[in-house]
């Protein structure tokens, strides 16, 4: 995640801006202030969740996300089980996600209109942004918690595991028992919890114990933030 400083230059005035436009959709969006740099974070709390609405500045542009996230942190994952949808992927915009996450049209004849979301500083582009804006909380957010609660008992599950046994990540032990080498230990996303992959059967009930061990890195970084999630992911689940 990391560029020269030349091409993640940030205009000191685009949070502020951006901010703005969103709080006319909804006044409780808000500034993360964890996310710095090239990163603008504006979270929307509702529920036992966050809308987030998410840019990242490359050359100028500004490639701006959408995400269901349970937590406020910034840390060096595109992908993580603790959001659906993109925070900070310029591979992932509010574009792409229609065409991959809703299996929308976005090009040509009936495709769905207002998706532009690369933004840049120039005439016309806060009416792109609001309807970026507006698309991403009527078609992804409903899609990104349906996504969230199909992968909470999985994630409720490890998160039970580590936090009825402090310092488990730390322990070599523990992880040398059960770290396998997972195809997708390095992208683990809120996809995978959604809908587990094949190969995840094979472990049984020893699954929470296998991810944990084998993505220790996707875990860590929210260590303090456990109980709230859990207690966020309750909520989740026992919606009907």
């Amino acid at each position: 995640m990391q560029t020269s400083p030349a091409a993640s230059a940030k205009v000191p005035a685009w949070p502020r801006v951006f901010l703005a436009l969103l709080q006319e959709a909804n006044p409780d969006y808000r500034l993360n202030r964890n996310a710095r740099g090239r990163f603008t974070e504006c979270l929307r709390p509702l529920g036992p969740v966050s809308y987030s609405q998410n840019t990242v500045c490359i050359r100028g542009q500004y490639s701006h996300g959408f995400a269901v996230t349970l937590t406020d942190q910034v840390n060096a994952h595109l992908n993580s089980p603790f959001w659906a949808g993109a925070r900070f992927d310029h591979n992932h915009t509010i574009f792409c996600a229609f065409e991959k996450d809703l299996g929308a049209t976005v090009r040509g004849a009936g495709r769905q209109a207002g998706l532009h979301s690369t933004h840049a500083r120039r005439s016309g582009a806060d009416a792109i942004v609001r309807q970026c804006t507006a698309n991403a909380e009527q078609h992804l957010a409903p899609h990104y918690l349906a996504q969230l609660q199909r992968g909470a008992p999985l994630l409720m599950g490890i998160l039970e595991l580590l936090m009825a046994n402090p310092g488990l990540l730390d322990d070599q032990d523990f992880l040398s028992a059960h770290a396998h080498p997972l195809s997708d230990s390095r992208d683990l996303s809120w996809r995978h919890f959604a809908s587990p992959p094949d190969e995840w059967t094979r472990f049984g009930v020893d699954l929470p114990k296998v991810l944990a061990a084998s993505c220790k890195s996707k875990f860590a970084p929210h260590l303090a933030q456990f109980e709230t999630i859990y207690g966020r992911l309750q909520r989740i689940a026992s919606v009907v």
